[in-house]
């Protein structure tokens, strides 16, 4: 058990972990972006409108209105960029 420990010390296993979180949390957010623009490019408007709705009705309300401008400028992006 005490091997464990000073195995787990000298590997920096706590802060390799800290390091894994923050990249998954910086990550997310951009994932997410990417992932509610496809959707509704690919799967229409009907799938986009209902996970749309399903988001403003979990974050809060200036949230919302940060991430709904940004949902709108990635299709408009995407066609200035062809």
């Amino acid at each position: 058990m005490q091997a464990t420990f000073r195995n787990a010390r000298a590997d920096d296993l706590s802060g390799e972990a800290a390091k894994m979180a923050y990249y998954f949390f910086l990550s997310l957010f951009p994932v997410v972006l990417v992932l509610l623009t496809v959707t509704g490019l690919v799967g229409g408007e009907s799938a986009f409108g209902r996970i749309t709705h399903t988001v403003h009705a979990t974050v809060q309300d200036h949230a919302w209105q940060f991430v709904s401008s940004l949902i709108r400028e990635g299709p408009t992006v995407a066609v200035r960029a062809r």
